[in-house]
């Protein structure tokens, strides 16, 4: 029996163009799937909407399809949710006629959780502002302030804002096949030149990979070859 965790292409390089990416793909974008033959349309029971979307166009949404999914192109940042992110409808009430409900869980239940995948997947960070709860501190530091973080670090502290760096999914250092952060400021919509940013396609499934479990599926494609995970 064979079973199906990635489907796309496998990236193996990265061309940065700047008008076929995942952060502007009006022309096309850089991981799949291809526009042909890969309309996106809406079915409500027995009704079928007339219009179908392209994967280029916005109402798509535009999801990454290769392996490592969307973290082969995301901006690397690695957020917690907030507490109250779990209590919505009985922090600020249902709006009429919504859907709107509380998360079955809480935050303690995904905090573990959470920690496992800083660690595993290499988070840099600073300590939590002091109106989020306490934590394990990240694996790494984080990176160096820019003089734009600079300033709303100032401004927080003058309006007594508690405040953060972002956390990031990116390693400073080089080590486990990955390189060091070269700050590119091409993070979001495209694959990082140096393997810095920690995707599934350069941690967890490396290791699926080698326990003989997990194999690759080869055909070549516009992005490189295209590859599928699966179990055996």
């Amino acid at each position: 029996m064979s079973w199906y965790l990635e489907r796309g292409h496998v990236i193996e390089h990265d061309d940065r163009d700047h008008l076929r990416n995942h952060r502007y793909s009006k022309y096309g974008h850089n991981t799949g799937p291809d526009s042909p033959g890969n309309p996106r349309g809406l079915r409500w029971g027995g009704w079928v909407c007339s219009d179908s979307s392209a994967p280029i166009e916005g109402a798509y949404n535009n999801n990454a399809m290769a392996l490592g999914g969307g973290t082969r192109v995301f901006g690397a940042q690695a957020w917690r949710f907030h507490p109250l992110d779990f209590q919505m409808a009985s922090t600020y009430g249902i709006p009429h006629e919504s859907s709107l409900a509380d998360w079955p869980i809480g935050y303690e239940h995904l905090a573990p959780y959470y920690e496992i995948i800083e660690w595993e997947l290499g988070v840099c960070g600073s300590a939590p502002a002091s109106n989020l709860p306490a934590r394990r501190a990240y694996p790494m530091e984080s990176m160096a302030i820019t003089r734009r973080g600079q300033l709303l670090t100032q401004a927080a502290e003058k309006l007594g804002w508690s405040h953060q760096r972002v956390p990031l999914m990116i390693t400073r250092f080089p080590g486990s096949g990955r390189g060091a952060c070269i700050e590119c400021q091409h993070c979001v919509g495209f694959c990082c030149p140096t393997e810095a940013k920690g995707g599934t396609q350069n941690t967890v499934l490396p290791i699926a990979q080698a326990t003989g479990n997990a194999r690759f599926g080869l055909r070549r494609g516009r992005c490189g070859s295209s590859r599928m995970i699966r179990g055996r």
